[in-house]
């Protein structure tokens, strides 16, 4: 058998002609215990297309490693009605009445079992289509302890009486294989598509395909057929509906089975409108197909409460059953659905949601208090699409001004902005009551806030009249929101250490008010004593999405870089899970920075382009500052100046509080261009920026980027006035970083790296090595200067292909400062009167230290300065 072939994916239409195995070694570990033990073999029992066929192959191909012969049977419905036709290819034509022991002679002549030498191992796949005869040989030649059976079957269909003996009665073992793990869908499409794969696109094809090998294959060629699966060129994104290929339908259907009409309709309601209560499919079908439907695995059912809910076994099963259902019939089942909630009084919440859907997808409906209450709860089911379509309907039905209201939210929700705010400005507010009121006045703020940063105009909006403390204080928390996000962080303080003090206060106002002054303490350089872990999404009548980017703040003060990026992990799949695709958004840019302050750059590009997921205009001015950071020091200097120009067109008075890293942004784009000078500049300008406002921590990082851009001397003292300000492990690692490297002490830079690397700063722990061989050489102590490259070396295999400057003394730990900004300048190409333009130097001094630098490096020009200069860890 030949290896599986892995052909990298370059064009977005192309899909690889044979996928990876991958997450499968717990089973194949199994099927080598049975294969060399003292059972007859392995039974591979699962679901179509998880992927029996694949690990039979595999298994077989790893035993003929071991020096095992093998031998595989396939069996197919060509062959299930004929004696002995599994084995056709194998024996010749027999009589009907040949005798079994003839037969068991002639099949082990056939495969070549001796007496002698080690266990055939035969493969027989698609056992369940065998028939009786072939069943039975296959029984008996496991008798014969001459064979090491492995076979496969399908869960859902009978298998002859002597295959089921096997397990029955002890011969072999019976393995059920498992849909595969959501890790090991990102595994095998990460392997297949050559690139990572956004964790939105795993999730949402993991969904899709439930695992299923075959499903998951034929989902990823839909999807680059549409064009839905798309590369960025640092990971595929998944954008827009499955659109299902008549490929895909085919696939889906066969596994499905051959179906009866009772079946069928069955499936075809349950498609419709699933999940659907039993006792309605119980009333409306006979119990011998529901029953039948439900043993093959096609139905599965949740208890909901009291009510016994019924389910399609597999999305892609009602994505088939949708598009094969006629017209007619899908609105007939839909007015069905409809007719029975009504009927038995739509008590749960989700009913009127129902309904509404169901009305609406058989021919429209003229009930606005349905369509107006249907459109709120697919509101907060963050189902915004058909919220909108909801309210759309519920207008048309003279549902007024709150089906308006509910229309602009939807709207909002998905980044339509300008036709948010064109539906706000024709609310009538006399015809909505209180709450309603307040919504409105947060959603237009809110959409003032995000369309052209107007704040005053954002905060007049929040002073909307209402009789309501709840709502006035409700209000209020937004008012602190907005301002802490443009960077008044002092009064955003003030308002949201007001609100905690109402003790009336209920959770929906306690939550977002301490979070935002969780959020300003931590700018101000305070641990905050308690902050939420983010779940004001949920239930809450105004979002906050825009301050979980924010709690980078916190991070900073708090520190535990590992503790925080597995809690917003956990934040993030949540988001997946509720459908939340926008806020969870918001936590992928979040998590991006905090691996970003990690060191692992990689991980944290992946993660800032899932923020931006195919949209970089929607993600915001901090996300695609971090995003061309992380470019920056990987080296990519293009995609981080595409990135930072969308940053800055994404900059407003509103999201004032993260320029300081649209600054260090530009600074770590100067640094990959090799300009130290101006780089550095770019960060003392962040500090400044970041001070002015009174945010202590951000000034903090900045100046610290000064100290990792060659400036340590010039901003030690700063820096170490500052920390006292800034509470937290990483305020006083910054301080000891840049006092030992401004003294040059090997020894302390040993303890600094070890400081950043106990709080998960693996960059910076790195960083702090390297220099530390630079320090430990100048000191004469080499065997120090190489443990600290070691040291440097073995950190870095984490960070992934990143370029700093303090790498630079891994391979020049002899150059000066200033030599290896020269240096690093001429290696990008500049000439010496570029250089001396730039640094504000004479052409000769350039040349000057040109010549240093090529001695120290032991090189002859400027041709091998690239080479020698380069410390990425590829």
């Amino acid at each position: 058998m030949r290896a599986p072939s892995i052909l990298t994916v370059t064009d977005e239409r192309r899909a690889p002609e044979e996928w990876p195995f991958v997450g499968r070694e717990a089973e194949l570990t199994r099927i080598h215990r049975a294969l060399n033990g003292r059972t007859a073999g392995v039974v591979l029992s699962g679901p179509p297309g998880v992927g029996k066929t694949r690990l039979v192959a595999e298994a077989l191909r790893r035993a003929e490693r071991r020096g095992q012969p093998s031998h595989l049977l396939r069996v197919d419905h060509a062959w299930s009605g004929v004696r002995l036709g599994a084995f056709a290819h194998v024996l010749p034509v027999t009589k009907a009445g040949s005798h079994p022991l003839d037969l068991l002679a002639r099949a082990s002549r056939a495969l070549g079992l001796t007496h002698q030498g080690r266990r055939l191992v035969l493969g027989v796949d698609d056992v369940h289509l065998i028939d009786e005869a072939s069943a039975a040989l296959v029984h008996q030649l496991a008798g014969t302890g001459r064979v090491a059976l492995l076979v496969t079957m399908r869960t859902d269909q009978p298998a002859p009486e002597p295959i089921t003996a096997l397990w029955k009665e002890g011969l072999a073992d019976r393995v059920e294989v498992a849909p595969l793990g959501r890790d090991h869908v990102e595994e095998l499409m990460q392997s297949a598509l050559g690139r990572p794969v956004s964790p939105s696109a795993v999730h949402f094809i993991h969904r899709a395909a439930q695992g299923n090998a075959l499903f998951l294959r034929e989902v990823v060629m839909a999807g680059l057929e549409s064009r839905a699966l798309a590369d960025d060129g640092c990971a595929w994104n998944w954008r827009g509906p499955l659109r299902i290929s008549p490929r895909l339908l085919d696939v889906v259907e066969s596994s499905m089975g051959a179906l009866d009409e009772e079946e069928l309709a069955v499936l075809e309601a349950v498609a419709q409108s699933e999940p659907l209560e039993a006792r309605f499919l119980e009333r409306w079908y006979p119990g011998a197909a529901l029953h039948s439907v439900e043993r093959r695995g096609l139905i599965a059912t949740e208890h909901d409460g009291r009510r016994l809910s019924v389910r399609l076994t597999n999305p892609l099963h009602g994505h088939l059953l949708r598009e094969r259902t006629p017209e007619l019939r899908a609105r007939a089942l839909r007015r069905q659905l409809a007719d029975e909630l009504v009927r038995i009084g739509a008590r749960r919440k989700r009913d009127p949601l129902r309904i509404a859907i169901s009305r609406l997808d058989a021919g429209g409906c003229e009930e606005p208090e349905l369509m107006l209450t249907a459109s709120r709860t697919a509101l907060e089911e963050h189902d915004h699409p058909l919220a909108e379509r909801l309210a759309r309907a519920a207008i048309d039905a003279d549902a007024g001004a709150a089906a308006e209201l509910a229309l602009s939210c939807a709207l909002h929700a998905q980044g339509r902005h300008e036709e948010a705010m064109k539906v706000i400005e024709c609310l009538e507010p006399e015809t909505l009551d209180e709450a309603e009121r307040a919504q409105a006045a947060a959603l237009r703020a809110q959409t003032l806030s995000s369309i052209d940063g107007e704040i005053a105009a954002a905060l007049h909006a929040t002073h909307t009249p209402t009789g309501s403390a709840a709502w006035r204080l409700m209000l209020a928390v937004l008012q602190a929101a907005i301002l802490l996000v443009a960077g008044e962080i002092g009064s955003a303080l003030q308002i949201a250490t007001d609100a905690l003090d109402w003790a009336t206060a209920e959770e929906f106002i306690l939550l977002p008010a301490a979070l935002t002054a969780g959020i300003a303490l931590a700018a101000h350089g305070r641990s905050p004593l308690s902050v939420p872990p983010g779940d004001i999404e949920t239930g809450q009548p105004i979002r906050f999405a825009e301050l979980v980017p924010a709690q980078h703040l916190v991070v900073q003060v708090t520190g535990g870089l590992d503790e925080a990026a597995s809690r917003q992990e956990r934040r993030y799949r949540s988001c997946l899970e509720g459908n939340d695709h926008s806020v969870a958004r918001a936590w992928s840019a979040l998590l991006g920075r905090t691996e970003l302050d990690r060191g692992r750059v990689p991980q944290a590009r992946h993660r800032l382009n899932e923020a931006a997921h195919g949209d970089p205009a929607r993600a915001g001015q901090a996300p695609m500052a971090w995003l061309a950071e992380a470019c920056a020091v990987l080296g990519d200097v293009e995609r981080a100046e595409s990135a930072l120009a969308v940053a800055e067109s994404a900059r407003t008075p509103a999201t004032a509080l993260f320029d300081p890293d649209l600054e260090l942004a530009r600074a770590w784009l100067m640094a990959a261009r090799g300009d130290l000078t101006r780089a550095a500049g770019h960060a003392e300008r962040a500090a400044e920026v970041a001070r002015r406002a009174g945010n202590l921590p951000m000034a903090l990082v900045a100046l610290h980027t000064v100290v990792r851009l060659g400036g340590a001397g010039r901003v030690a003292p700063a820096i170490d006035e500052l920390a006292g300000q800034v509470d937290g492990p990483l305020s006083r690692a910054y301080a000891a970083h840049a006092a030992a490297l401004a003294d040059g002490s090997g020894p302390a830079l040993d303890r600094v790296a070890e400081a950043f690397r106990a709080e998960g700063a693996l960059l910076l722990a790195a960083e702090a090595s390297a220099e530390a061989v630079t320090a430990y050489y100048a000191m004469g102590r080499r065997g120090r200067s190489q443990a600290a490259g070691a040291t440097a070396h073995a950190l870095l295999q984490q960070c992934g292909g990143v370029r700093t400057p303090a790498l630079i003394g891994l391979k020049a730990p002899a150059l000066t400062q200033r030599e290896r900004e020269v240096a690093m300048l001429a290696a990008q190409g500049q000439s010496s009167r570029g250089i001396a333009a730039q640094l504000g130097l004479s052409v000769r001094t350039v040349d000057n230290h040109l010549q240093m630098a090529y001695g120290k490096l032991g090189i002859n020009g400027r041709r091998a300065l690239a080479e020698a200069l380069d410390a990425t860890t590829g």
